[in-house]
């Protein structure tokens, strides 16, 4: 995390407004407009001084960057990221640098993937519920088989019938 007590209380609300907005909005099946996110937690580590971002997504790298850089979700990414640092080999990367807490940051794309290049490590082992499915096809069938507890009319059977 960058030095100071206002970047600390900047990220502390920043973390504490995106867990509730998780919790009450984010949790139909996708993060922000991204459905290829899995799961996704930040925890401040070592009392406070440096936070760890956790997750898994379904897709490839570019893309999965790219989705952050193109959709809504880039507001609350900045909020977050624009507090920190990376160091790496000796070197300092600082995120992005964004505007009032929202805007640009990981919208500079060549900029914003290098900082991830320098902040992220890959873990060589993850757990999958559904190994063969998308994300977009797990969200689909929770659909389907959500649509098929409810009264339905026969135009609804139609498109379900339709959509296997």
């Amino acid at each position: 995390m960058k030095p100071g007590f206002i970047r600390c209380w900047l990220l502390r609300i920043a973390l504490f407004v995106i867990n509730l907005l998780s919790r009450f909005w984010f949790n139909r099946g996708e993060l922000g407009g991204i459905p290829t996110i899995l799961s996704a937690r930040w925890v401040m580590i070592d009392g406070g001084k440096r936070l760890l971002f956790l997750d898994n997504y379904g897709g490839a790298w570019e893309s999965y960057l790219n989705e952050f850089i193109d959709l809504a979700a880039v507001k609350g990414l900045n909020a977050i990221w624009s507090n920190t640092f990376v160091t790496a080999g000796g070197k300092s990367y600082g995120f992005p640098a964004s505007k009032f807490l929202f805007w640009k940051g990981a919208q500079a794309e060549q900029p914003f993937k290098a900082y991830v290049r320098q902040s992220q490590v890959e873990t060589i082992v993850w757990y999958g519920a559904y190994p063969m499915l998308s994300v977009v096809n797990i969200n689909a069938n929770t659909e389907l088989r959500q649509s098929l507890f409810r009264p339905l009319n026969y135009g609804e059977i139609d498109t379900i019938f339709r959509s296997l």
